[in-house]
């Protein structure tokens, strides 16, 4: 018995292409929809990110301001140091020991 090889038909064949067609145009829109989304949480991260840093930014500068400040003050409300660097030396100790427990992760 030999092995008959069915042709397929025309209409088969048609349907066949379409589908594909169909499927790499589904293909197609999900991958730009995919990136579309990457992209706009990519955006989303970046604002976020630069809102950050301008935040952290502004709180470091506001308190570097704040320390210059305290150290003339502190004569005034501490009788035991009498002297402006005596004063120095203890906003810039209290600096340096903030430092330290910010940069071991508190």
């Amino acid at each position: 018995m030999a092995n008959v090889v069915q042709r397929p038909s025309a209409g088969r064949i048609a349907a066949l292409v379409t589908w594909f067609v169909d499927v790499r145009r589904l293909i197609n829109h999900l991958l730009t929809m995919v990136k579309q989304e990457v992209w706009g949480e990519l955006r989303n991260t970046l604002h976020a990110a630069l809102s950050l840093t301008a935040a952290i930014g502004i709180t470091l500068t506001g308190s570097l301001f704040s320390l210059l400040m305290l150290s003339p003050v502190l004569p005034r409300w501490v009788r035991f140091l009498p002297s402006l660097w005596a004063c120095n030396g203890l906003v810039g100790g209290a600096c340096l020991v903030g430092r330290s427990r910010l940069s071991k992760g508190l």
